[in-house]
This record gives C-alpha cells, structure tokens and sequence, in this order.
C-alpha cells in the first residue's frame, strides 16, 4: 500500500510541475480555439489540450516507473532475506 501511494504521488507531483511548466510558457487563455476545417485540416492542438496531455504522459509514466523500481527493489531485498 505505502508503495501504490508513493508511485500515486510522484505522477501526481510529476503531472502538476509538466502541466506548470508547460502553461507557463504558453498563453492558453488567450489564443483562441479553432476546429480542423477542410482549408485548415491539421490544426495544432490548443495549449491547454497539450499541457493535459502531456500532464498525464509524463505524470503516468513517472508515477509507473516510481511504482515499478520500488517493487524491484522491494522484491530484491525479500530475495536477499531467504
């Protein structure tokens, strides 16, 4: 459980900073939202649709791999003991 919690905050912490970082360094109010048309058909996306994507990518990877290296570690030591 301790293990799930910490994976859980670490891609917590890991989204919010990419997500902070990410609209800081756009004006994601401000510019305003287009759908793809046939003169325009690949529109980039809004920032705000890039900073949540990108917010959950990083944040769910890093959040796996803190999950996934503590495990390894954990399973490690258990084999150490027997």
């Amino acid at each position: 459980m301790q293990n799930t919690i910490q994976a859980v905050g670490t891609g917590i912490g890991v989204g919010l900073g990419v997500a902070g970082i990410f609209a800081s360094s756009y004006p994601l109010i401000e510019k305003p939202w287009r759908l793809p048309s046939l003169q325009h058909p690949l529109l980039p996306p809004h920032p705000f649709i890039s900073a949540l994507f990108f917010s959950f990518v990083f944040g769910g990877g890093l959040g796996w791999l803190a999950w996934h290296l503590t495990k390894c570690l954990l399973d490690k030591k258990l084999r150490q003991k027997k």
